[in-house]
């Protein structure tokens, strides 16, 4: 389950970001209900849209290393549900919880990027006058 999804603020001011619109629909459309077979069998294609949401992210606020974090646990965490394919005594359990693992990264993901835009959106509401407090006057 995606606890956390993006909000209309944060989805107006990154609808250039193709690649993380694609990721999420493919996330929220297609792994939510898979089985671990199919899970296992769609991970190739899955770490292909994370590198590619990652590597296109070019958001000036989002390019930070606090969200570039976020995007390589997310990447951590498609590569392991890709090598869980090539266990044969992998269980459907273990891909499962992998799979809740990822999801869980993808939500932090949005809220960091939820997270940004509520601070840009306070930041540009706040009219806060410096000159009331006479800086760097001489005495």
């Amino acid at each position: 389950m995606i606890s956390e999804a993006i909000s209309a603020h944060a989805k107006t001011n990154i609808k250039e970001w193709n690649a993380y619109f694609n990721l999420a629909a493919f996330l929220s459309n297609d792994y939510l209900t898979l089985s671990a077979r199919e899970s296992l069998e769609m991970s190739n294609e899955l770490v292909d849209m994370v590198n590619a949401a990652r590597d296109s992210m070019t958001i000036p606020v989002l390019n930070t290393s606090a969200m570039f974090a976020r995007l390589n646990v997310l990447r951590s965490e498609a590569l392991r549900l890709k090598d869980m394919a090539t266990i044969t005594s992998i269980t459907p359990a273990e891909v499962f919880s992998q799979t809740e693992k990822l999801l869980a990264v993808f939500s932090a993901v949005n809220s960091k990027i939820n997270t940004v835009f509520s601070q840009v959106n306070f930041d540009e509401q706040v009219n806060f006058d410096e000159s009331i407090f006479e800086f760097d006057k001489k005495k």
